[in-house]
């Protein structure tokens, strides 16, 4: 069965407008009766990342929306060090999405998928936002294009088509602007972006491997939130003496992991 785990930065410049997209992406799951988890905000590190997964191993989707590197991607803070390719191990057999976010693609997906990922979506440039511009919403665009993807992965497509929905219907926004430039003033730099965004995004796995059917949303799980919520409400120091305290198990994988 699928479980999806979110993990939304809404912090850092221009993560705000990334996570209005995953917004929308776990609106649609909500109306088809998906279960899924999300860490949002300050919420999205590698701690409460981590004792997520170990909380509720069923987890088997990691859906992430915000900065990245070629090695790494970010989280929510000033250092950009949320997963990394030595972080393979705990990420085994997992479908991983990192979109948009930039440059992920490059080393990090290839890693992690020859170290045990099942699959890993993400791009290998720098991945660009769309705001609303006076002549036209090129924000709106985007979401559309890049939630196509989400759309299509959670509906139980194949992979390989998954990525080329994205593609496809970021061309038909890119040929659009191509016939606008005369008209409106910001067109010409949101064809440059939406070609990045289109043609830098990849799949780094098998074409024809799909989804699992969901697990629904009345099925009992484990309240993930609940340790993001006491977490967030000390410390990092605190929620570190919380880890010992409630999950010794976890603490101490922690401690093995150099993760904290």
């Amino acid at each position: 069965m699928s479980l999806p785990l979110f993990v939304v930065p809404t912090i850092v410049p221009p993560t705000y407008f990334s996570s209005q997209i995953m917004s929308r992406v776990m609106s649609n799951l909500r109306e088809t009766n998906w279960r899924f988890y999300a860490l949002t905000g300050l919420g999205a590190n590698r701690l409460t990342l981590f004792m997520s997964l170990q909380r509720d191993p069923r987890i088997n989707i990691l859906a992430y929306a915000g900065h990245g590197s070629p090695e790494n991607l970010c989280g929510e803070g000033i250092v950009c060090n949320m997963i990394g390719v030595e972080d393979a191990s705990w990420l085994k057999d997992k479908i991983i999405c990192a979109l948009p976010a930039c440059e992920t693609a490059h080393t990090l997906g290839p890693e992690l998928v020859r170290k045990g990922v099942r699959a890993f979506f993400g791009s290998d440039d720098t991945m660009f936002a769309a705001f609303t511009e006076i002549e036209h919403n090129y924000f709106e665009d985007w979401v559309d294009y890049t939630t196509t993807f989400y759309k299509a992965l959670f509906s139980g497509r194949p992979f390989g088509e998954c990525a080329e929905a994205y593609k496809y219907k970021a061309s038909q926004y890119i040929e659009w602007y191509k016939s606008k430039i005369d008209e409106w003033p910001n067109a010409d730099w949101y064809v440059s972006s939406a070609t990045r965004n289109r043609d830098g995004f990849k799949l780094i796995g098998n074409p024809a491997d799909k989804l699992e059917p969901p697990l629904k949303a009345e099925a009992p799980a484990l309240a993930l939130g609940d340790i993001r919520d006491v977490l967030l409400s000390f410390s990092a120091t605190a929620a570190i003496m919380v880890a010992t305290t409630v999950a010794p198990i976890a603490y101490k994988e922690l401690k093995e992991r150099k993760i904290i």
